[in-house]
């Protein structure tokens, strides 16, 4: 049921921000000798992405799952 609706209709609404972010950050870090060249700098934007990240799972931990489950 989820992979067939809940998800698809998350994707299509869901807020572009976090999924942009992270394919900038993907598309940018994509080589080993840019990690190497700029470690501190890889290591500050991965922690931007990841935190981004935690933070969305918390927001559907509180807000959204309890939402679905009261329907």
């Amino acid at each position: 049921m989820e992979d067939r609706i809940l998800y698809p209709a998350l994707e299509a609404s869901a807020n572009k921000t976090l999924a942009g972010s992270y394919l900038n950050f993907a598309a940018k870090w994509n080589t080993p000798r840019l990690l190497e060249a700029e470690p501190e700098t890889f290591r500050d934007e991965a922690n931007q992405v990841l935190k981004a990240l935690y933070e969305r799972m918390q927001r559907e931990d509180r807000e959204f799952y309890p939402a679905i489950e009261a329907l």
